[in-house]
């Protein structure tokens, strides 16, 4: 008879008393071996496809589409295109998913990039349905004026026809029979197009071309960027082209067009219901809120939310007021800080601004950004600022409004903001912790530039330094400031073509004879 023996040692037990443990019982296990593929993939292609989704796309910007909205990571795609072949037949095409080339305009006349993409296409068609954002760039410096420089874009207007979010920037300045051709082309082939955004690379972008070639059926958003005033003529819209239009939001930047033309051009859209006006930036005409609340109210129905720059410097003693409450819908209304005054002389809050508290408004947005060559100043927000959004926050609480969220822009420069008294962002904290949150509603503003814990670190070291430290570096920064902009200057003058920004010089000459006559007179 033969006695088992077993090892084992001294240790714990599960109710914590000394004990004899077996060891076979602490040796790991062997493994099963696994017969098959393994378990993810078992799965089926539509649930792998959106595994593989999550890991390659990532969010690219909120303002866009649904298509527009992610873009595909290269680097994430490519590295799990060497996984396995199941795998890699999902992945890889998924880069074609957003077609776009970063810097000057390289798909007319075709750039080495772009050649390659189309050998690819040309190679396997079955890639062409996986592209769903396309952005074509047409040379404005030199002209693209060959047919031959558009027969790369041409063909690729015929083989994406999957596009839903488009893009053409450039090739209107000068002749442009080329351009208009090529979009024609765009539009008869891809059919299923929802958000279109045109763009100027030099000038000679005008409205009423917009209008005569917007023919994409399915289109619902339209971008327009720098649309140049059509000065030998104004725009006209007969009666059956109002309210044809199918797009529902409408976003126009660097506008340069009248107020005649801009009036009628809002009267072509169907249903509205998202509109945005960039602040002004090469405009010379006199545009308030006011026209905007006339303008836009024959959309007053649809209209969901609103989003309006500072314009004109001059106009009437009411120019910064908007009336919200003629619009019944209205869910969210955007405006500028520079529309109310200039920096250090803000309008005070009035009854009248009060009527931006439209029957349904829920998110009011106080923008104080600027587009220019230098961003808002530190100073930029300050008591007059916080009296003027408490004020707000009393007139809603007063009128019992639907009003939820204040959104303040707000991103100054912080060069030297360690030697300004006050952190703006405090005088935003209390009106949120003192007024609005005991009253159900919020303050919401970007993240700061400089943290208040940097700040105050910064102005304690500045405090610490001596009158002569202080100007010495002060010096310091200012040489090695001029230093940078010079670089960056000769950078941009070696880079930029002669007689490409400006314009021609004439129109300056014209302008100087209507001061003349105006002084004269």
């Amino acid at each position: 008879m033969h006695r088992y023996n077993r090892q084992s040692h001294l240790g714990p037990s599960p109710n914590k008393v000394l004990t004899i443990v077996d060891v076979e019982l602490l040796r790991p296990q062997p493994r099963l071996q696994v017969i098959g593929p393994t378990f993810i993939f078992r799965l089926p292609d539509e649930l792998l496809v959106s595994i593989i989704e999550l890991a390659v796309f990532e969010e690219y910007s909120w303002h866009g589409c649904s298509a527009c909205r992610v873009h595909p990571n290269a680097k994430s795609a490519k590295a799990l295109s060497r996984v396995c072949r199941r795998i890699s037949s999902i992945a890889q095409p998924m880069l074609f998913h957003t077609i776009k080339f970063e810097g000057t305009p390289s798909t007319v006349p075709p750039k080495k990039p772009v050649i390659r993409l189309y050998h690819a296409l040309r190679k396997n068609p079955s890639l062409r349905q996986h592209c769903k954002c396309l952005s074509i760039g047409v040379s404005d410096i030199p002209p693209a004026t060959k047919t031959e420089d558009y027969a790369v874009a041409s063909d690729l207007a015929q083989w994406l026809t999957g596009v839903r979010c488009l893009e053409n920037y450039g090739g209107f300045e000068g002749p442009n029979v080329h351009t208009w051709s090529l979009i024609r082309n765009l539009a008869r082939n891809m059919r299923d197009v929802q958000h279109w955004r045109l763009c100027r690379e030099g000038w000679g972008l005008y409205l009423h071309q917009v209008v005569k070639e917007v023919t994409f059926p399915k289109l619902a958003k339209l971008e327009l960027h720098g649309i140049s005033e059509w000065k030998t003529h104004s725009l006209q819209l007969d009666a059956k082209t109002l309210r044809t239009a199918p797009l529902t939001s409408l976003s126009m930047s660097d506008y340069e067009e009248t107020p005649l033309s801009t009036a009628l051009f809002l009267q072509w859209p169907a249903a509205l219901e998202h509109f945005v006006f960039s602040s002004f930036y090469n405009n010379r005409s006199t545009m308030t809120y006011p026209m905007f609340q006339s303008w836009l109210s024959i959309q007053r129905e649809t209209l969901r939310s609103i989003d309006i720059g500072y314009l004109s410097g001059d106009g009437d003693n009411n120019k910064h007021i908007f009336d919200a409450t003629i619009f019944p819908h209205l869910e969210s209304l955007g405006l500028s800080r520079w529309q109310m005054g200039h920096s250090g002389a803000l309008l005070p809050f009035t009854a009248e601004n009060a009527s931006l508290l439209g029957p349904k408004v829920k998110h009011f947005k106080w923008c104080f950004h600027i587009y220019d060559q230098h961003s808002e100043s530190w100073e930029d927000f300050g008591e007059k600022e916080e009296a003027w959004v408490r004020e707000l926050g009393k007139a809603a609480i007063a009128r019992k409004s639907l009003l939820e969220t204040i959104e303040i822009q707000f991103r100054p420069d912080d060069w030297n903001a360690v030697g300004k008294d006050e952190y703006p962002w405090d005088w935003m904290d209390h009106i949120r912790d003192e007024l609005l949150r005991p009253n159900r509603m919020n303050l919401i503003y970007g993240m700061p530039p400089m943290a208040k814990e940097e700040w105050l670190t910064g102005r304690e070291e500045r405090a610490a330094r001596g009158p002569a430290d202080e100007m010495e570096c002060y010096e310091d920064v200012t040489e090695m400031a001029a230093e940078i902009e010079t670089e960056t200057e000769n950078k941009i003058r070696a880079q930029t073509p002669p007689g490409y920004h400006g314009r021609d010089i004439r129109e300056y000459f014209g302008c100087l004879k209507s001061d003349a006559a105006v002084l004269n007179a």
